[in-house]
């Protein structure tokens, strides 16, 4: 039982700390996002929402790998094998620094190429988004090197600053000058540079310990790339794409405008979702993977938890959207029920994510390839017979559906691996001792932070 409480110390107190530092960085969201749908019209949101979808379709490139690697990472320090964890995490970051220096010359010295088609300003905000891969990377190098270290509070400040300063210049921008496109673009650029500045110290501090340890001679990266990485990057690369390409449908057979429509919608989603993420796990899970009593217990604390975290987000964002678009964005009153729709994939998606972190863990990453590449043409197959027949709801429809049977699919895979896994309504609908317990910890670890910040 100790080692059991330990573990959940371990994930909840990581937790506890991350949604701490997570409020903030959500009201900041929050904030930024008023901003940006106080001035811009439903086109103009629809031509941002379209460029970074292109830009997250070069950016996925750099993190292609990202979650295997991480698994492999935590796998190595849980055999206390230090020499192959710091020979793999170094190997990997600076095949992501090459790659991202390579997008970076790309955006900034191809822009000018396109002067021919378009004005001076779009060239700007092209070159401007050329440093958010290098920024990217480092950001996520340190949000790395972080959590690898168990500093969840520290990794996720990353975040959270880069979204504080970012509200704060827009802010500027709205009561000195005007936000625009190109001003939503510089404030993204600006902020993730200053949230770098911020946390290089503490970075520096957590690599100290590093410097000592002697990297294995063998080289690693490949050999996971072109093992279970294959699939992982396979899976990460048609999923994401997939999902990137959708704005461009809707345009095809609609319009920019709608393309702001569903982009404020999904936006909304996205927003609740990220309040339901749980980094945490996936650092501590391959750690005790072998431990099958210990993750079953997290299995099940987890997607109860998350599950019925989601329908309170469901209800709340139902209201508070409800409220605050009447109030402040009428313009986009039209994407409300969109919004209302589509929000119903939350418990669907926690869910589904804390399966994909056990699947993962236990490298079957062939398996979520298989699952992504089949629920991507399920789903673009989808857009393409509903949006031309039901315009934006045909759009949201095919994205429900999607979700839906992957997270079927996913759960029931889970339960060939591991049967004792199966939930049942006693584990799901109850509040025994071992609740309390995780309640305690919770609780504990937050009145702790708010301690150190009163000191």
């Amino acid at each position: 039982m100790d080692s059991n409480i330990s573990l959940s110390e371990s994930f909840v107190r990581g937790e506890a700390t991350s949604r701490f530092w997570g409020i903030f960085a959500k009201a900041a969201s929050i904030g930024s996002a008023f901003l940006i749908l106080a001035s811009l019209t439903p086109y103009q949101y629809g031509v941002w929402y379209l460029f970074l979808s292109i830009y997250e379709i070069f950016s996925q490139i750099i993190s292609l790998g990202s979650g295997v690697i991480k698994n492999e990472v935590m796998r190595f320090i849980g055999e206390n094998d230090y020499g192959r964890a710091k020979r793999l995490f170094g190997e990997y970051h600076v095949a992501r620094l090459i790659l991202s220096a390579f997008l970076w010359a790309v955006f900034f010295f191809g822009a000018p190429f396109l002067a021919f088609r378009y004005q001076q300003d779009f060239i700007l905000i092209i070159r401007s988004a050329s440093f958010l891969f290098l920024l990217e990377f480092l950001a996520s190098f340190a949000q790395s090197l972080l959590a690898m270290q168990f500093r969840f509070g520290a990794s996720v400040r990353v975040s959270t600053y880069a979204k504080i300063t970012q509200f704060i210049i827009l802010l500027g921008y709205y009561f000195y000058s005007y936000i625009g496109v190109k001003e939503v673009m510089f404030s993204l650029v600006f902020s993730l540079a200053a949230a770098i500045i911020f946390i290089l110290p503490t970075a520096i501090h957590e690599w100290q310990p590093w410097r000592a340890r002697v990297a294995a001679d063998k080289n690693l990266f490949f050999k996971v790339m072109l093992g279970p990485g294959k699939w992982d990057i396979s899976r990460s690369f048609i999923s994401h794409v997939a999902s990137r390409v959708q704005p461009f449908i809707i345009k095809i057979f609609l319009s920019t405008e709608m393309v702001g429509l569903y982009g404020v919608a999904k936006s909304l989603v996205e927003l609740l979702l990220s309040f339901l993420a749980v980094d945490t796990l996936s650092t501590l899970v391959p750690r005790e993977i072998n431990e099958r009593s210990k993750m079953r217990s997290i299995f099940v604390f987890g997607s109860k938890y998350l599950v019925i975290t989601s329908f309170i987000f469901v209800a709340g964002g139902v209201i508070g959207t409800l409220v605050l678009f009447s109030l402040f964005f009428e313009n986009y009153l039209p994407a409300l029920p969109l919004f209302y729709l589509l929000v119903l994939m939350l418990p669907v998606q926690s869910f589904g994510q804390m399966v994909d972190v056990f699947l993962v863990a236990w490298r079957k990453q062939k398996f979520t390839f298989v699952r992504s590449v089949s629920r991507s043409a399920l789903w673009l197959s989808l857009l393409l017979f509903l949006i031309p027949h039901y315009g934006l709801w045909g759009a949201i429809s095919a994205e429900l559906s999607a979700v839906l049977i992957s997270a079927i699919w996913s759960y029931f895979y889970l339960l060939r691996l591991e049967p004792t896994f199966h939930l049942n309504a006693r584990e799901i609908f109850s509040f025994g001792a071992e609740d309390r317990l995780i309640r305690d910890i919770f609780f504990n670890n937050f009145s702790a932070i708010f301690r150190f910040i009163r000191r």
